[in-house]
């Protein structure tokens, strides 16, 4: 089983933005998460392709993947 990290984001154009942790630790909770975001916002310290700045932050989530191999 495959875990990660989603922290979404709205950069200065109004699109949604996405950092991902692989593998993150299971103990996080909403304030540490919060915290982490406000970080990154605060530090300018991700800025998208085209040079716009991340400037809220909307939601995140831990996502869950299963891999089942298929036999061939």
């Amino acid at each position: 089983m495959n875990k990660s990290l989603k922290m979404i984001f709205k950069d200065n154009n109004g699109k949604n933005k996405t950092i991902t942790v692989n593998n993150p630790k299971d103990e996080y909770n909403e304030n540490e998460v919060s915290n982490a975001m406000d970080t990154i916002i605060g530090t300018n310290a991700i800025e998208t392709e085209d040079g716009v700045k991340i400037s809220r932050k909307l939601k995140a989530y831990i996502q869950t993947t299963t891999l089942q191999e298929i036999k061939l």
